[in-house]
């Protein structure tokens, strides 16, 4: 059996946000991907 994909949401952001996220995200690299990874450096930091 085909495993589900993950149910996909829409978020809004500002024009300033979504430029600083393009700066920092990875050729090719998924917002998703990016905010996942912005997510476990901050539960490292948080510790």
């Amino acid at each position: 059996m085909a495993k589900d994909k993950p149910k996909r949401l829409t978020v809004s952001l500002s024009q300033q946000t979504k430029e600083e996220l393009d700066i920092i995200k990875h050729t090719g690299q998924s917002y998703d991907g990016l905010i996942q990874e912005l997510i476990k450096l901050w539960r490292r930091e948080k510790g």
